[in-house]
């Protein structure tokens, strides 16, 4: 299944472990190899150079969760991801659709 912006619900990255275990090769919430140019061209591209602004966002809502919570990849799909990836997804289409 995937959302709004083409992105897989399944496949859940947060910044702090892409910035961490990127440099490994590895998403550890979808434990799928992947290198920085990868990250690049399937997830930055989307966002037609608003990409900054929308993951802004996201590390603001993040940092209001425990660390526990940051870490599982059930309870963040749960509890962070779930409740709000239409309302983002609408409102970053919405961003990246602007001049």
């Amino acid at each position: 299944m995937k959302d709004k912006l083409g992105f897989s619900t399944d496949c859940l990255i947060t910044r702090e472990t892409q910035n961490s275990d990127i440099k490994q090769g590895m998403y550890p919430a979808f434990k799928v190899a992947k290198s920085e140019e990868d990250f690049k061209k399937q997830i930055e591209k989307r966002f037609k150079g608003k990409f900054k602004e929308a993951w802004e966002e996201a590390v603001k809502i993040c940092k209001s969760y425990d660390k526990g919570v940051l870490l599982s990849q059930r309870y963040f799909y749960e509890a962070i991801y779930k409740p709000r990836r239409d309302e983002l997804a609408n409102k970053w289409s919405e961003l990246i659709s602007l001049k």
